[in-house]
């Protein structure tokens, strides 16, 4: 027998000794090692404080940039900071993006973030404290601390807007496959996916069987007595042309009166394009998903049925707000 050390089995956990943990946050705030900083960080949250893995990614990351920040752009020195460097970074995030690559990440995004991201980000730094007091580094106390950016309120399609995507569709699809598929965005409120990976046997007497994956139904959907004759007569005139039962009918295009298949990248692209044409707004699938949950919690009153209908868990987020019901035109708010 053999390959054990001595009393390796029983070797003492170094976190839990407030020198060795104290030793290795010094090393890595010398170096101004970010990447390290944050590892300490993820046992932290993972081991003491239970924090999910979705939730720790985003902490992680969270802390690691405003260091990176902090020591790359502002030059600060170990964890000696001036009060508003927490305000500096979080409005640097609003207007320009993340700093730098985290782990996982391909490459860097200048995007800047969005209010309820930030707002996150500045939970998971703000997380920290605890963990610098854990660690025997306090971060200095005249740090002041901004408040979380508000939440910018969803927008939805405007009816103008809806009415231009559509006829836009209607003029560069003669097989009308993309006219349907924005209504059952925009009046049911399906994911983008979910449309791609239709087939003719998810119509259904009941309604529409809907796939968050090719293979995997994830729930039945009613279908508004209009929307129905639209899909159905769309599949009959997919099927007349050769299309497979099986297959995913709104994968397709027509070229000389045959059927071809197409990417899911490709079907996007003829979307996003029609969009353009329509002059609607980059983030168009969301706002246009938003206008579907509005049609549909019209249609039922009830935020729960929505839920149901969405496959969600709870309410979509422009359902918790009353901004739309004071008006049809929602788009500039």
């Amino acid at each position: 027998m053999g390959g054990f050390e001595n009393g390796a089995l029983f070797a003492p956990d170094p976190w839990r000794d407030p020198e060795k943990r104290h030793e290795m946050a010094s090393q890595a705030i010398k170096d101004r090692n970010w990447e390290a900083l944050g590892a300490l960080y993820e046992h932290y949250l993972t081991s003491l404080r239970n924090y999910q893995t979705e939730t720790v990614v985003v902490y992680r990351r969270a802390l690691e940039d405003f260091w990176a920040y902090a020591w790359n752009v502002l030059g600060r020195q170990g964890l000696h900071l001036s009060p508003t460097d927490i305000t500096t970074w979080l409005q640097s995030l609003l207007a320009n993006g993340i700093h730098v690559v985290h782990r996982g990440a391909r490459r860097l995004s200048f995007e800047p973030l969005s209010p309820s991201t930030a707002r996150i980000m500045l939970y998971g730094l703000r997380e920290s404290r605890g963990f610098f007091a854990w660690l025997g580094h306090p971060l200095p106390e005249h740090v002041e601390w901004p408040r979380p950016p508000a939440q910018r309120l969803p927008r939805v399609l405007s009816e103008d807007e809806y009415r231009a995507f559509l006829s836009a569709a209607r003029q560069t699809d003669p097989l009308g496959g993309m006219v349907i598929a924005i209504r059952l965005i925009g009046e049911l409120a399906l994911r983008l996916q979910e449309v791609q990976h239709i087939t003719p046997v998810d119509i259904v007497d009941q309604g529409l069987n809907v796939r968050r994956q090719p293979y995997l139904i994830d729930r039945l959907v009613p279908l508004p007595t209009e929307i129905r004759r639209g899909l159905s007569a769309y599949v009959e005139k997919v099927l007349r042309l050769g299309f497979a039962e099986r297959a995913r009918v709104f994968l397709v295009q027509e070229s000389r009166g045959r059927l071809t298949v197409i990417s899911p990248r490709a079907f996007q692209s003829r979307m996003t394009a029609i969009a353009r044409s329509a002059g609607l707004p980059p983030h168009y699938i969301r706002a246009l998903r938003n206008r579907g949950a509005i049609q549909l919690y019209r249609r039922y009153g009830s935020r729960e049925k929505v839920s149901k209908i969405m496959g969600l868990s709870l309410p979509p987020t422009v359902l918790k707000t009353d901004f739309w019901q004071g008006g049809s035109d929602t788009s500039r708010r």
